[in-house]
């Protein structure tokens, strides 16, 4: 796309040349070579039409659109072919440094910018003297001004100054050219209250031997400031007036001799690992900005032991050359801090007085005789400890690295989080011997990916002579008691002491916010939604109480344990690192940690909806279920759990299902099954019962016939016994045992001579749940499926079909037309309608109800499996080979990398042979049965109708493929 013999030129009266000839509209169509000047200003980036509408028009026509559309038109014949190009609702202009002035400024400025990052300043005067120099016309307000908006123009006006600005401290810098003092002094004209022009314009004077000019540059500034905008100069020019006036060398550029380097900066860790992107972050924001008379601080913030002084002291090794003095202070203290810095001032020859505070000045201005320093300011406790040691003014960097996350004005923060898995077994690998890769992989993610937590670990391991394979079932035992053990050489202690030590100085300032953290504890480690917290004061303990019921203090809460790291926001969740929960949770007597489970189960109990079934409820439910999860887990290992928790597993692992995440709800149920168990006296309670009905569909869901099986008629003959025949939930149970036995997931468990049973069963199901939920409920409709299913085994399509249409009506007046319960009716339906022939209905059915099953799930949800499969054999029936190929392929391959070698794998095998079958590819249907059959028929049985069918089919795809070979 990139045509050099194109020209745009915008720094100056606009000109559009292509092959040196101008083209475009002329200087009287102000709206069309606006429009194109809006584009070439924002080159590279979309501009929407709305935005170009709000920008060309105060009052906006009502043919603004298409006027738009008509001046791009006119451009684009002007213009070689696909220049102006449209994105979206916009227009997108490519233009190259090459092609456009604005364009080679901002490229010229970015590469000045490098090189006076890494101190090059006599490239960098070059690169930036080229962008300003690009400029045809410093007054762009007058240019722009009946073409672009003001904010438009503002902005070229600020590059403008942003380069002139870099470019006179490139070159002030350097010592090499003073040619900048003229442009400065039109700018100061013109923008007269810039005091970083004063500034620069100040030391220009200085390098040309014009200090008195210098001196009443900056009386006549002073003068004005304090007329026109009552105030005096700022820190930046009052420090250049004093290096003015004692002839401060460094006001000569690098030409004056280099000083001796002066550092204090302990030893490199020679097995640092990983943090490659935080390294650049650092580095970026540390470069030099227009305005240098505040060194750019960075904060180095995140959770003990997440490596912040380890990332800042591999930061300064790898950039020590740049520096001509670094040095490390243990900003822990007030007087840590205060001692470190006198250190630095003995060591640099300017001692101060024993009140030393009034006199750090001195420091300061001994410090810019240095071209670039870097402090390091470790384990800060916050802007308010370290607002009196903080430089105000210089040419050097500060790393400040602590646990607080707000710097305000003093640094720019870094979050330091916990490795990304790459990187922890590396660590972990530096500091082991590594035998068993995918134990150390599991065992890094079990602490939680936080480098300490690796570290100590490792160390802990040395120290016992214990393998990795050894020390994780360990950890998963008695995590609290190990992470008080194996303190690394290198750091003050383990994990344990140090946030406890944090947890002390809390309890110190209020209980509330140790109650807070020791709720937390009990819930899972991320997005903790802080309406959850609020959603039942009574359940709390009076402090925390307190807290929650106002907003102020929860805020004021929130706040003051984020200052430890403790806690993480993101908007209206918090977020809590799974060892600091275990740390707090070991803190705790047996009785507090079960006082504290129970607390976050009647949140959540508070929080929940009271349905699953309005999908509106659905974005509480995804938030909420991880901390059930957490919830249940416990209240299985104890036992017991309050009133209505397992009714909450139940509607959470519903939730599941419906989001088609079985083994989720699969864990959850036997929970709620140990729970029930636990706390029955005789294991035939109905609430057991209706567990074992819910885990039932769940095992069959994921290919465990036999298990679902057992569960339902288990569930069968407790519900029975505790309700009599006519209950719900025993019409549910049977329904659900039906659906087990029926073709409900690929296969049939009814032999023939049961479906009449099986129809009786289906019909009082049906009559005692219409009686009790009426005609029109989700139950009746499966159900009803279920029916169907057992009346299209016996022959009765007809009947079949009818059943299947009913249900489906059914779950569309309860969910609407895109619930993936419709989806999975649609697919049924359209199955019998293709055994009835008519093959265009039963793929309309099919292919709708992929289309929302996906939408649903996802292209790679093993939902979508059956619909796929199904959907293929009716293709193989109708003559599309190639297609019902992709389909059975999709089918198979989803099944065995979900559910791995059950009953799903197995026929959706079968139906991908039958393929090859009809394609003639007997080795690959071959392959497939052969495979396929021995694992089916041992969960079916040798004589299930399925197994009898795939064994057909494997003898004749073998003995089609010996004809084969005896003819050739």
């Amino acid at each position: 796309m990139t045509n050099v013999n194109l020209r745009v030129r915008l720094l100056g009266s606009l000109e559009v040349r292509r092959d040196g000839q101008l083209v475009g509209p002329g200087v009287d169509a102000t709206k069309q070579r606006a429009l194109l000047l809006l584009l070439a200003v924002h080159a590279n980036h979309v501009l929407s039409k709305d935005g170009l509408i709000d920008a060309l028009w105060i009052r906006p026509p009502a043919s603004a659109r298409n006027l738009i559309e008509k001046y791009v038109s006119v451009w684009r014949k002007s213009l070689d072919p696909g220049r102006l190009e449209t994105v979206a609702q916009g227009y997108l202009l490519h233009l190259s440094a090459e092609e456009c002035d604005l364009e080679l400024v901002k490229h010229r400025l970015k590469e000045g910018r490098a090189a006076a990052a890494v101190d090059d300043y006599e490239r960098a005067e070059l690169e930036l003297r080229a962008a300003f120099d690009a400029w045809a016309e410093p007054d762009i307000e007058d240019i722009t001004r009946d073409l672009l908006p003001a904010g438009e123009t503002q902005r070229l006006v600020d590059l403008y100054l942003h380069v002139l600005q870099e470019w006179s401290f490139a070159a002030l810098t350097a010592g090499t050219d003073i040619s900048v003092a003229e442009p400065l002094r039109d700018a100061l004209t013109k923008y007269p209250f810039s005091e970083r022009l004063a500034e620069l314009l100040m030391w220009a004077h200085y390098q040309q031997g014009r200090q008195d000019e210098a001196t009443r540059l900056y009386a006549r500034t002073r003068r004005l400031l304090a007329v026109e905008l009552g105030h005096d100069p700022g820190q930046s020019l009052e420090s250049m007036h004093s290096r003015v006036l004692r002839r401060d060398d460094s006001l000569n550029g690098l030409r004056r001799p280099a000083l001796a380097r002066i550092t204090n900066l302990p030893p490199r860790n020679r097995r640092f690992t990983g943090r490659v992107e935080l390294l650049e972050e650092i580095a970026r924001r540390m470069r030099p900005r227009a305005d240098r008379s505040s060194p750019p601080g960075v904060a180095v913030w995140g959770l003990v032991g997440a490596g912040k002084s380890a990332l800042a002291l591999e930061f300064a090794h790898r950039h020590r050359e740049q520096y001509d003095c670094i040095w490390w202070v243990n900003a822990t203290t007030r007087a840590s801090t205060a001692a470190g810095l006198e250190a630095l001032a003995s060591r640099l020859g300017c001692p101060l007085p024993a009140d030393r505070d009034p006199h750090l000045y001195q420091l300061w201005d001994e410090l810019r005789r240095f071209r670039r320093w870097l402090l390091i300011l470790d384990n800060a406790a916050g802007t308010k400890e370290l607002s009196d040691y903080w430089p105000p003014t210089g040419t050097g960097d500060i790393i400040a690295t602590s646990l607080h996350p707000e710097w305000g004005s003093y640094a720019s923060p870094v979050e330091v989080g916990v490795f990304r898995p790459v990187e922890s077994v590396d660590f972990l690998s530096q500091r082991i011997a590594s035998t068993d890769p995918a134990t150390e992989t599991a065992l890094v993610a079990e602490l939680g990916h936080l480098p300490l937590a690796i570290e100590q670990a490792a160390a802990y391991m040395g120290q016992t002579g214990m393998t990795a394979a050894e020390y994780l079932p360990l950890f998963r035992r008695r995590r609290g008691q190990l992470l008080q053990r194996g303190a690394p050489d290198d750091h003050s202690g383990t994990i344990d002491t140090t946030w406890r030590l944090a947890r002390a100085e809390l309890e110190a300032l209020s209980a509330a916010h140790v109650q807070l953290l020791d709720l937390c504890a009990f819930l899972a480690p991320e997005d903790i939604p802080i309406a959850l917290l609020r959603t039942d004061p009574d359940s709390l303990p009076v402090e925390l109480r307190t807290t929650v019921s106002d907003d102020l203090l929860l805020e004021d809460a929130i706040s003051e344990i984020r200052k430890y790291s403790l806690l993480t926001r993101a908007q209206d969740r918090l977020t809590m690192h799974c060892l600091v929960q275990a740390v707090v949770a070991s803190s705790l007597s047996s009785s507090d940690r079960a006082a504290w489970q129970r607390r976050a189960a009647q949140l959540e109990l508070s929080w929940a909806p009271g349905t699953v079934e309005d999908r509106a409820t659905w974005p509480t439910w995804e938030l909420l279920v991880p901390h059930i999860r957490v919830c249940a887990a416990a209240m299985a290992e104890a036992g017991k759990a309050p009133d209505g928790f397992i009714d909450l597993l139940h509607r959470a692992s519903s939730y599941l299902v419906s989001r088609a995440s079985f083994a989720e709800a699969g864990r959850l149920l036997r929970d709620a099954l140990s729970i029930g168990q636990a706390m029955s006296v005789d294991q035939q309670s109905p609430e057991i019962g209706r567990t074992l009905t819910e885990l039932g569909e769940v095992l069959e869901r994921t290919g465990d016939l036999k298990g679902a099986l057992s569960a339902q008629e288990r569930a069968l003959a407790i519900l029975q016994r505790s309700y009599g025949p006519d209950d719900p939930w025993v019409a549910r149970a049977l329904g659900r045992l039906g659906n087990v036995l029926t073709c409900h997931h690929g296969v049939t468990l009814w032999k023939p001579d049961e479906l009449d049973e099986a129809e009786r069963r289906f019909i009082h199901a049906l009559t005692v749940l219409e009686s009790a939920w009426g005609p029109v409920h989700p139950v009746v409709a499966h159900t009803l499926s279920g029916l169907g299913q057992v009346r299209q085994d016996r022959g009765d399509l007809a009947t079949g079909q009818a059943c299947q249409e009913r249900a489906l009506q059914i779950l569309q007046a309860c969910y609407g037309p895109d619930h993936p319960d419709v989806g999975h009716m649609l697919d049924k339906l359209g199955f019998v309608l293709g055994l009835r022939g008519d093959f265009a209905r039963s793929r309309a059915c099919h292919e709708r109800g992929l289309a929302i099953l996906e939408n649903s799930f996802g292209t790679d949800a093993v939902d979508i499996g059956w619909t796929l499969s199904n959907l293929g054999m009716l293709l193989l029936e109708t003559g599309g080979l190639g297609d019902a190929l992709a389909y059975q392929q999709r089918a198979h391959a989803l099944f065995e990398a979900k559910l791995n070698q059950s009953h799903p794998t197995q026929i959706t095998a079968w139906r991908l042979a039958k393929v090859y079958l009809r394609m003639g590819d007997l080795e690959r249907a071959r392959e497939l049965l052969e495979a396929a059959l021995p694992r089916l028929e041992d969960q079916l049985g040798p004589t299930h109708a399925d197994v009898v069918g795939m064994r057909a089919d494997l003898h004749r795809a073998v003995d089609e493929c010996r004809s084969r070979q005896l003819k050739i």
